[in-house]
């Protein structure tokens, strides 16, 4: 059966009809819209198409997609409906080949892309090649990410923490711990998007593309001992990033970025954008990936920190976070000290952590510490946080929808059964629907 391909031109648009095999356009040419699925192998519907995901990792999907493109709105509209179903373990990135030129740059020189829109899972494990509506997209994607997720991996962990700096700039740490008993070597990738563009970066339906790749934050190899743990660092600043047409990432907000890490295995496999042999790629499959909104974290040092009533004093103790802490002795709740965050966030729903860092004297400290959260029209709750366990680590306190109508944030104080340490408190936005 006949189908339309669509193919650039310099200015001109040509459009012609060509046979199934597509025998007519050269692996050398620009890429191609392709209106019918083609994929690495036979697809067959699995019995977990409905959403039971048994995954040995998360699945990462990279879209090589482009705004002019037809049928890349099928593809993208499927990936966006698999997300907000969540009820797989995956993540992916848009790779607007016409917006930004990290991002033709990774899916024609590592992908050898043939036509849009075309879907990498997994690195290559798996490869999806057009798009000719959301339910068989849907379909085919989802027999994808099953078939990636039960792929044996390494024992790898990837960790990945971004701070919120405002104005477009992050603190990015990325670790990966390797759980083997021979070294590996991979690369790792962090991938800078935002939920959902900002930029103007919209597909054929006018829907703006979600997760779309900005730049890297690392793009790097790295060799791991047996049992060890690599990590780096680094300031990611959208002023000093660019799309390569002129325009810079200055206008991300916490609210909507997304960032990705994703490790790569250095085995070699031979890969194939157009399956089965046609434009062939070097592969290396995926073993881990996590992915993090950037985290806004109020210390005790910080203007936001307020001490609302007497009694609280200060030590620089080297777990608390940033090596400071106030505390107090027990009482009975007259002396309170909170963490004002409206003002400072977006409104949206957050996850909420308090920092409990391992004190000299642990059998002084309260096993009750209070937490009041403030959150939408005056709303409350209380936590209770034993702080008195040894290490040191973000207490999660739950997830509440902040409004910013009026005085919200987290309030603490010495009603409690030891002393209280006020130190810091974290917060992340909760998975975005996009």
């Amino acid at each position: 059966m006949d189908r339309t391909i669509v193919k650039i031109f310099g200015a001109g648009v040509l459009v012609i009809l060509v046979a199934a095999t597509f025998t007519a356009i050269g692996a050398s040419t620009e890429p191609i819209s392709v209106g019918r699925l083609i994929e690495g192998d036979v697809y067959q519907a699995t019995s977990n198409t409905a959403g039971f995901d048994v995954s040995t990792h998360t699945v990462f999907g990279e879209l090589g997609t482009a705004t002019w493109c037809g049928y890349c709105k099928y593809a993208h509209g499927a990936l966006k409906e698999i997300w907000n179903d969540g009820l797989y373990d995956f993540y992916y990135v848009s790779m607007v080949d016409d917006k930004d030129t990290h991002a033709s740059n990774r899916i024609r020189s590592n992908y050898n892309i043939y036509g849009f829109p075309t879907v990498w899972f997994d690195g290559g494990y798996k490869v999806t090649v057009g798009a000719g509506s959301i339910p068989s997209a849907k379909a085919a994607y989802i027999n994808s990410i099953n078939s990636c997720g039960s792929r044996i991996v390494p024992d790898i962990d990837a960790v990945l923490s971004v701070k919120w700096l405002g104005d477009a700039k992050m603190d990015i740490t990325v670790s990966v711990k390797n759980n083997e008993a021979n070294p590996y070597e991979g690369t790792v990738r962090v991938y800078v998007t935002e939920c959902v563009s900002t930029m103007g970066w919209k597909d054929s339906a006018g829907h703006p593309y979600t997760f779309p790749f900005l730049d890297y934050a690392f793009n790097e190899p790295i060799v791991i001992d047996a049992g060890s743990t690599w990590q780096d660092s680094t300031i990611w600043d959208g002023y000093q990033h660019n799309d390569g047409h002129g325009h810079n990432f200055g206008g991300i907000t916490a609210n909507n970025t997304m960032v990705i890490a994703a490790v790569f295995n250095a085995e070699w496999h031979q890969g194939y954008s157009y399956p089965p042999g046609k434009n062939p790629f070097d592969a290396y499959y995926v073993d881990e990936v996590t992915g993090e909104m950037p985290a806004i974290v109020v210390d005790d040092s910080d203007s936001e920190f307020l001490l609302l009533s007497g009694g609280w004093h200060t030590a620089s103790l080297p777990n608390a976070w940033n090596g400071n802490t106030h505390y107090i002795a027990k009482g009975s709740g007259n002396n309170r000290a909170a963490w004002r965050i409206d003002g400072i966030i977006d409104p949206g729903m957050y996850d909420v952590y308090t920092y409990k860092f391992e004190h000299p004297y642990l059998n002084l400290m309260a096993t009750n510490a209070p937490y009041v959260v403030y959150y939408n029209t005056g709303q409350s709750s209380v936590i209770t946080v034993d702080q008195s366990t040894p290490g040191n680590e973000w207490i999660y306190l739950g997830a509440w929808d902040f409004d910013n109508s009026h005085a919200q944030g987290v309030l603490t104080a010495d009603y409690a059964n030891g002393f209280v340490a006020a130190d810091a408190i974290k917060l992340v936005h909760v998975r975005p629907t996009v």
